[in-house]
């Protein structure tokens, strides 16, 4: 660009950058003047951002700052895809987290505010991400040193240091944790074939599980949660990708349940097939071995909250676990007293789910989630032998069925019902149940389609035949 900026402080940084971005109200700048400005802002954050913009709430101030500007206000297309072709180009690695910074930013904005015509318009363009995701698949191999990470102190209110503190990460750890979360957002939107799967390998899956190991000593788990939320996105893209490939006869929609045993993956049939999943196959190949895995996919159950972030988190947190509570030879993949956290947390979720009076498509989504997942749960895994809680779950799934609007209860829908009732007819729930009140009824129904819904996703229909499929 030919400027080489002087900053002294953080006043005269944030004055610089104020100034780089405004234009005279007089002036009607030319489309070069804008590209220039753009990349002047984006050096001088580059150059500068170890020491001005050291933890996330600066960050986020000065990509604020940027996408409030005259730039992206009325030149957005523009100037994201400078962006994304400046990236092809750029060497130096502080740049490059500049870059990633401001797309990350713009993409959660227009996520969060609908601005661009709909949850994940920015992130769910495949042709614009195309180039991309190699870059960053590549910033996430990037062998780093993770010392560094467990030298601050327990109480640092940043991802990486404290304000005022030196910083101690790597610009290559910090390009690793944004394009983790960059392909987070990416995976979780987009509707990818099995062709397009083919840039995430066996390899680089099985590298994010060797990472959930490795950093879990680490003092913040923020990093290794991201890591996890990557792999289960992943693992939704695969089956996805998987059911399309399925010649629509094969399909059981049968309206009521079957008694047969629930289908199963089947990785002797399926491994070397094209519709394999291979999140799935890595981790049973790792069977023993992603002990922090198991352990962080329930702590994250259990922490989660009903944000939209969480609620999308948990959705596809479950998917992993009916694959694993339904896939032969992975049903034991968690040790008893992980399975114990799960009832207890099933246990508070569905309690909650159904006392949240907002008609909500997602909440629902959520509610038919837990209960098609906690079927396998009790039936298939090392509880089908402990009875723990299991009068609790019985009578929480007989409150379930017997909700019908009546009393001032939330009615619950009559998929809702049908999912607690083919749970109270399992093996383990033998000898549990209330006798029914005279002439009562149940009504089943077909499945319908919003099992696996996130957030109106342009698969929505896949997603939810994907675990229809699995579950008939």
């Amino acid at each position: 660009i030919g400027i080489v900026y002087l900053v002294e402080n953080a006043q005269q940084f944030w004055s610089e950058l104020e100034d780089v971005l405004h234009f005279p109200r007089d002036m009607v700048p030319t489309l070069s003047q804008l590209d220039a400005a753009l990349r002047r802002a984006l050096t001088l954050c580059a150059t500068y951002h170890e020491l001005y913009l050291q933890t996330p709430v600066l960050m986020s101030q000065a990509c604020t700052l940027v996408l409030d500007s005259e730039l992206f206000a009325f030149h957005s297309e523009r100037m994201c895809e400078i962006l994304l072709d400046d990236i092809q180009a750029a060497t130096d690695p502080h740049m490059q987290y500049i870059f990633y910074q401001i797309l990350l930013h713009y993409g959660r904005r227009g996520r969060v505010s609908g601005a661009m015509g709909g949850r994940g318009d920015f992130f769910g363009t495949p042709k614009r991400w195309q180039t991309v995701l190699p870059l960053l698949i590549d910033h996430v191999r990037v062998d780093v040193d993770d010392v560094t990470f467990d030298t601050l102190p327990e109480d640092a209110d940043c991802e990486f240091g404290v304000p005022g503190a030196p910083v101690l990460i790597t610009i290559e750890a910090r390009l690793r944790s944004l394009s983790v979360k960059l392909l987070y957002e990416v995976c979780r939107v987009q509707c990818f074939s099995l062709q397009d799967l083919r840039i995430f390998p066996s390899s680089f899956i099985d590298y994010l599980f060797d990472l959930v190991e490795d950093t879990r000593n680490m003092r913040t788990e923020s990093f290794n949660y991201a890591i996890i939320n990557l792999i289960v996105a992943l693992n939704e893209q695969f089956m996805v990708a998987c059911l399309k490939s399925v010649p629509s006869s094969t399909v059981n929609s049968s309206p009521v349940p079957t008694p047969k045993p629930v289908r199963k993956y089947s990785l002797d049939t399926a491994s070397c097939d094209a519709t394999e999943n291979r999140v799935l196959a890595v981790l049973t190949r790792r069977l023993g071995t992603s002990k922090t895995f198991g352990e962080n996919v329930v702590f994250m159950l259990n922490r989660a909250k009903h944000t939209s972030e969480d609620l999308t988190s948990q959705l596809l947190l479950l998917k992993v676990l009916y694959l694993l509570f339904t896939t032969k030879g992975t049903e034991d993949f968690f040790y008893t007293n992980d399975l114990c956290v799960l009832v207890d947390v099933f246990l508070r979720e569905l309690s909650e789910l159904m006392e949240m009076e907002e008609d909500s498509s997602v909440l629902e989504s959520l509610r038919h989630t837990y209960l098609r997942v906690l079927h396998p749960l009790m039936a298939n895994t090392q509880l089908r032998d402990v009875p723990y809680k299991r009068i609790e779950l019985a009578r929480l799934l007989e409150t379930v069925i017997r909700r019908d609007g009546r009393g001032g209860a939330r009615a619950a829908g009559h998929t809702t019902r049908r999912l607690a009732e083919r749970c109270l007819n399992g093996k383990w729930c033998t000898g549990l149940r209330s006798p029914p009140p005279p002439a009562e009824t149940f009504m089943r129904e077909a499945p319908t389609t919003d099992f696996l819904s996130i957030e109106q996703q342009q698969h929505l229909l896949l997603t939810s035949r994907s675990m229809d499929n699995l579950a008939a």
